[in-house]
């Protein structure tokens, strides 16, 4: 009688384990940013990224989701994604702008706080539906950016010191718009269901290319999930247009 009830809080332990795996990354990461260690703060937000895909992954292929999984994951995204990349970014490149800095980066709390309130609600409300997009560029994605920047300025120094704080105040304000803004992003889960083998290799081989070189890498794989719901977004907005442009048949 006792082994189902053993056997579920077992199942519900593992993932539990990586979403707390998560928040030490993310506490690790504050914590380095303050002593200046930006290089190793930036690993850490890598780090709670890969516990947080692990942690869902887990739990659903165990069977062992919860609605307690899924609020303690949402308060650990909200350290390593929301608090943990601000202070990063603050201490990194903001600090000389003053107020500014600290209301740039108060401001990214405030808009990833706002784009997990609005996806729990839509989980609460509509349980049972389920999406190949994102609405709003995710917090890890978000978080995601801003630890590459940092890993490929830290690492290749290309460029200027002082140009440095110009390219993050506007960056950390732009992610931020993303965050709460209706842009559409990708789940990959459909990619995953359609093409499975190509998935596996694909997966292998950017995984081989982090190893080899984690900061050039990183950045790119940050850009590029930046901007493809840019570039989705641009695509559905034009698509309708020249439809409207192209004129009817006539017969």
């Amino acid at each position: 009688m006792n082994e189902p009830v053993a056997r579920r809080k077992g199942v519900h332990l593992i993932p539990n384990l990586l979403t707390t795996c998560n928040i030490i990354a993310g506490f690790y990461c504050i914590v380095s940013a303050f002593q200046g260690r930006f290089e190793q703060a930036a690993f850490a937000i890598v780090a709670a990224g890969v516990f947080d895909i692990l942690d869902g992954r887990v739990a659903r292929a165990m069977g062992g989701g919860s609605r307690f999984g899924v609020e303690y994951d949402s308060l650990a995204d909200m350290i390593s994604f929301g608090m943990a990349p601000a202070l990063l970014m603050f201490t990194w490149a903001l600090d000389g702008f003053g107020r500014v800095g600290w209301a740039a980066a108060c401001l990214y709390v405030i808009c990833a706080a706002l784009r997990l309130a609005r996806y729990n609600v839509h989980q609460i409300e509509d349980p049972g539906a389920k999406s190949d997009l994102f609405t709003g560029l995710p917090s890890p994605g978000a978080a995601g950016m801003i630890c590459t920047l940092v890993l490929f300025q830290e690492q290749y120094a290309l460029i200027n010191p002082s140009v440095v704080p110009m390219i993050a105040l506007p960056l950390v304000f732009f992610l931020s718009f993303l965050l709460v803004s209706n842009v559409p992003y990708g789940r990959g889960a459909q990619r995953e269901r359609e093409h499975p083998f190509l998935n596996l290799v694909s997966s292998v081989l950017v995984l081989i290319a982090i190893v080899a070189e984690p900061h050039l890498v990183l950045f790119i794989i940050g850009v590029t999930y930046t901007s493809s719901g840019l570039y989705r977004w641009l695509k559905l907005k034009i698509r309708p247009a020249a439809k409207e442009a192209t004129p009817a048949d006539s017969h």
